[in-house]
């Protein structure tokens, strides 16, 4: 048997109102009955996490600094994602919308929370599932042939939904050097082997000011010459999925 944990971090807050948190959690619970679930966020969330997550054993960590723009300030050439017409154009817009300018020099943080709640985790595990405390998932949805597949090839899987207009409840395999595949990783849900997060790899990133923001990042420290894979669909922010599929 895979020996499997849930791993929930970064901000407690639902795109719908925090009152769909629990809903939330219900659901993921519902699709990982067999594993085991840690949960990690920044101090100063406690009242939230009180309220919603009151049965549930919560750690809390010091906020990161971030001290550099991780789109901005990154050296291209020297992180080898030179040729990358997405990066380019998220770069481009870093750089022209001071509302994702702020939003996106913050993106490094999901990153480095997950870590830091692996930190936490004394037991072993054979695989790992990474997602957001306002990520919702397909209630009907069966992982376990993904879960094998990362455990097999020891690979990342990474999970989203294209389209608000989309079922979530529906999936398809990015293909292979697409522009959602090369060095990107959806990252609403994220299913990787524990030993292909080097955390120490991601922290010293982090130091260097090299550690790239959201999907581009979470490629970066989980893909080995792009060999992850991503789906579309079964999982999204919630404020993202249509009402009649929730």
């Amino acid at each position: 048997m895979i020996k499997t944990c849930v791993c929930v971090s970064g901000i407690p807050r639902s795109g719908l109102g925090n009152r769909d948190l629990r809903r939330n959690l219900d659901v993921l619970k519902q699709v990982f009955p067999d594993a085991d679930f840690y949960f990690g966020t920044w101090k100063g969330n406690e009242s939230v996490i009180e309220k919603y997550f009151y049965d549930q054993s919560v750690k809390y960590f010091d906020e990161p600094e971030i001290t550099y723009h991780p789109f901005i300030d990154i050296d291209r050439v020297e992180l080898g994602v030179t040729n990358n017409e997405k990066l380019t154009k998220v770069i481009e817009n870093a750089k022209k919308d001071r509302v994702f300018f702020e939003t996106s020099k913050n993106q490094t943080k999901q990153i480095l929370a997950h870590c830091y709640l692996l930190d936490t985790i004394e037991e072993k595990y054979d695989v790992v599932i990474r997602c957001r405390y306002d990520t919702i998932v397909y209630s009907k949805a069966n992982f376990f042939d993904f879960i094998k597949q990362s455990y097999d090839k020891n690979i990342a899987i990474g999970f989203a939904t294209l389209r608000i207009d989309q079922s979530f409840s529906k999936y398809e395999l990015m293909p292979t050097g697409g522009t959602y595949h090369n060095s990107f990783l959806f990252d609403q849900l994220i299913i990787h082997t524990y030993s292909i997060l080097d955390r120490n790899f991601v922290y010293s990133l982090h130091e260097a000011k090299k550690l790239i923001s959201a999907e581009h990042g979470w490629w970066q420290v989980l893909s080995k010459n792009n060999n992850h894979v991503c789906v579309n669909g079964w999982a999204n922010p919630d404020k993202s999925v249509i009402r009649d599929y929730l």
